[in-house]
C-alpha cells in the first residue's frame, strides 16, 4: 500500500537499542526501589548479596503496579511483539537491500 516503510526498525536499530537500555536500567531502578520500599507481596527484600546483586536479580519475585504484573507485561506484551515485528522489519529491509530475504533472518524471526 505505501503507507510507511515496514523497515524502519532497521533503521533506526543502533538509536532505539541505546533508547531501550537507557530505559531498561532506569525501570529496574525503579523496580528496586519499589521491591524494597512499597513491595508488592512477602516474596520480597534484598537478598543479602549486594546491591548490584539485587538491581539484576530483582527484589521481588512477581512484581506488580496498579495491579499489573509487570515481569509477564514486559515479557509477553513487549518483548515478544517486538521480536515479532523486527523480524518482519529486518527480513523487508535485507529484501530491498539485497533482493532476497536472508535465510538467516527467517530462522530467527
Amino acid at each position: 500500500l505505501g503507507l510507511f516503510d515496514v523497515g524502519i526498525l532497521y533503521d533506526v536499530f543502533p538509536g532505539m537499542i541505546g533508547a531501550l537500555n537507557a530505559f531498561g536500567l532506569t525501570f529496574c531502578a525503579m523496580l528496586y526501589f519499589k521491591g524494597v520500599y512499597f513491595p508488592s507481596t512477602a516474596d520480597c527484600g534484598r537478598s543479602g548479596k549486594g546491591l548490584i546483586f539485587d538491581y539484576y536479580w530483582g527484589t521481588e519475585l512477581y512484581p506488580r503496579i496498579c495491579g499489573v504484573d509487570v515481569k509477564k507485561f514486559v515479557n509477553c506484551r513487549f518483548s515478544m511483539t517486538f521480536w515479532m515485528v523486527a523480524g518482519i522489519s529486518f527480513s523487508y529491509r535485507s529484501y530491498t537491500l539485497h533482493g532476497r530475504i536472508d535465510p538467516g533472518i527467517v530462522l530467527s524471526a
